[in-house]
């Protein structure tokens, strides 16, 4: 299988002009969080999609409308909660952080499963 590697920087015969702009792209690249990360994995009832082809939208907008639709909008809603929290994930852990410290939320979480028992 051939993979396309999207941050390899394409080679130029005019290397005297092109230096800085290749070292910018080197450094863009060396620092971009260029990773692909399962947004959803599971089966679907029935297929929203006859064959597969390349749509391009001019906006976020254009892009759900598109899967709107076909009735599965809530593909883009999904790949955008994710790229929103996702890169905040992707964020903490470059920096060495933890995802969550819940250590001192336990006592917190049997309470309230308590109370809900109680009202119900």
């Amino acid at each position: 299988m051939h993979r396309i590697d999207w941050a390899d920087v394409p080679d130029d015969d005019d290397d005297d002009d092109d230096d800085d702009e290749r070292d910018l792209l080197e450094e863009r690249r060396r620092n971009s969080a260029n990773v692909c990360k399962i947004v959803w994995e599971g089966y679907v009832v029935k297929p929203h999609f006859k064959s597969f082809r390349v749509e391009a939208a001019g906006s976020a907008e254009d892009g759900r409308k598109l899967l709107k639709e076909k009735g599965c909008e809530h593909y883009w809603d999904m790949a955008a909660r994710f790229g929103r929290e996702g890169a905040a994930l992707l964020e903490d852990q470059a920096n060495g952080e933890d995802e969550e410290d819940d250590s001192d939320d336990d006592d917190d979480d049997g309470e309230e499963e308590e109370q809900q028992q109680q009202q119900k």
